[in-house]
């Protein structure tokens, strides 16, 4: 936890999540800056920030440390949809919620300037996962295929092609596994540096806990070295061992 303390700056703190803890949370801001609903939400790498992007597109960025509305940015040519920050908290990349568009979309916070397109994506993308540590970022859509980008460049160097009808890929805190979920029952991982080998470990799911917007995250338990993958549907989490597939 961040907090500001009079003249000594941000102090960090550890605090345990426990059931008492938990229970003493309350609604601190509440904010009504969109007209439309929110379609999704990312921290950045510190958590001071915290940015959203709306069907009225729109981009809002908040601060988490003072409980402020930072700024909103207008998306109305491209719209926009899972925004998610790079490496620093000036930038984002997104994707468009308009039907002529299947570009993903690099934009600087700062000056509204998109900074670079990716293109390749023939059908909505419907979902993004950016590395932790480095420039690259992951890619699923709707016209079946994974794609690999680097920041750096607007071509992808790399792409899995799928059975699913929705992908979701998620990384793991060290950006050396990523994790697939087609569709098709499974949740796949991959080693970053050798995803077109297949993957190096699955597990199924019973075919009611793969719909059709199933949210898939990543999670390393680094003590025992094992990953694990967490999917959500609606009212319900589960939390998977990919080393024992259950």
């Amino acid at each position: 936890i961040n907090a500001e303390y009079g003249g000594l700056g941000t102090v960090t703190m550890a605090v345990r999540l426990d059931q008492q803890v938990l229970e003493s949370f309350k609604t601190a801001r509440v904010f009504k800056a969109n007209t439309g609903p929110m379609n999704s939400i990312d921290f950045s790498s510190t958590g001071e920030l915290c940015v959203t992007s709306g069907d009225d597109q729109l981009i809002s960025v908040y601060n988490c440390i003072d409980g402020s509305h930072d700024k909103q940015l207008p998306a109305k040519k491209y719209g926009v949809d899972l925004v998610r920050f790079s490496h620093d908290d000036k930038s984002v990349i997104h994707a468009s919620n308009v039907e002529w568009s299947d570009d993903i979309r690099y934009l600087s916070l700062h000056d509204l300037r998109y900074l670079r397109y990716f293109k390749g994506h023939r059908k909505k993308v419907v979902s993004i996962a950016m590395s932790p540590v480095t420039d690259h970022f992951t890619s699923g859509s709707l016209d079946g295929t994974v794609r690999f980008w680097d920041l750096r460049v607007p071509q992808c160097h790399g792409l899995i092609r799928v059975k699913g009808q929705r992908p979701v890929v998620a990384y793991d805190p060290n950006g050396e596994v990523f994790a697939a979920g087609f569709g098709d029952n499974c949740i796949k991982l991959y080693d970053v540096r050798k995803y077109d080998r297949g993957p190096v470990s699955y597990t199924h799911l019973r075919a009611h806990e793969t719909p059709e917007h199933l949210v898939c995250r990543l999670l390393l338990e680094k003590k025992k070295k094992k990953h694990q993958t967490l999917n959500h549907n609606a009212d319900k989490h589960r939390i998977m061992s990919a080393l024992h597939r259950k």
